[in-house]
C-alpha cells in the first residue's frame, strides 16, 4: 500500500515526456531480463 501511494505522487509529478521515457526504460528492462532468462533456460 505504501508503494502505491508513493508511486502515485511520483507519477503525478512527472511530465508526459518524462513518463514516456521512464515507461520505455522499464519495459526494456523487463524484456531484457525475460529474454535473458529464456536464453539461459534454452542452454540447459
Amino acid at each position: 500500500m505504501l508503494g502505491t501511494t508513493l508511486a502515485k505522487r511520483f507519477q503525478e509529478a512527472m511530465t508526459d515526456q518524462q513518463y514516456r521515457v521512464w515507461a520505455g526504460r522499464l519495459i526494456m528492462t523487463v524484456a531484457a531480463i525475460h529474454g535473458a532468462t529464456l536464453w539461459a533456460m534454452a542452454q540447459v
